[in-house]
């Protein structure tokens, strides 16, 4: 890099910081290969963007300016929540894919169908093996091209000039979150009632997604 540095010292400091955060959640935490090495990079590009004081993202955001507008920290924000619900939605969905998650849902769905409070999703659960395997391959694959989807559509955003491509990235947003929200929904009615961690995590991302949702749609309208 051989601009002059920009980034003020608190923002290289952040930067610091993550650089730390996500080495050691790549070192010690994550234990797919994958998620590590996606985190190596993130830890690698803080700590270049802390070196040279330079980032690709302010940039781009901020022009010639050395600081964002409200708007654009704002902006950032929920490209960022975007992105973590992206991280969560696409390794979910690779273990089910990479697995033997359709193979076993039917027992699964069983277990979920057994005490559930609600009798008319109840009788949805109860389905055949055949039914279930099906239904388990629309979940893996699902949950891991609404992940894709939602990080392609921020990047998107987020990097391009063109009108209609932003729009386009939009579009692909809000159908990503719609789905995310529609499965969410449906593993909150299916098995909610078996923990409190499932029944507040799918409420959170659920709700979540709802306020993406809104946000979206009306830049969209705009």
């Amino acid at each position: 890099m051989s601009h002059a540095p920009y980034l003020s010292p608190s923002e290289r400091g952040v930067r610091v910081f993550l650089g730390v955060l996500f080495a050691l959640l790549a070192a010690l935490v994550f234990v797919h290969p994958a998620a590590r090495v996606l985190a190596g990079l993130v830890a690698v590009g803080a700590f270049v963007e802390a070196g040279f004081g330079v980032c690709p993202l302010h940039k781009r955001l901020a022009g010639g300016n050395h600081a964002l507008a409200p708007a654009q920290r704002r902006l950032c924000g929920l490209a960022l929540v975007q992105l973590v619900l992206a991280y969560e939605w696409f390794f979910a969905g690779l273990e089910k894919v990479t697995g033997e998650f359709a193979a076993n849902l039917s027992g699964t769905l069983s277990k979920f169908a057994s005490e559930n409070p609600f009798g008319w999703y109840k009788t949805f659960l109860e389905m055949s093996p055949e039914s279930a395997q099906v239904l388990g391959g629309f979940i893996a694959w699902g949950e891991l091209l609404t992940g894709v989807a939602l990080a392609l559509s921020v990047v998107v955003y987020i990097y391009s000039g063109k009108a209609n491509v932003k729009s386009f990235a939009l579009v692909l947003g809000i159908l990503a979150l719609l789905v995310g929200a529609f499965m969410n929904a449906n593993f909150f009615l299916a098995a909610g009632w078996m923990s409190p961690s499932t029944h507040g995590v799918n409420m959170i991302m659920f709700w979540i997604e709802i306020a993406l949702l809104y946000v979206w749609f009306l830049d969209w309208r705009t």
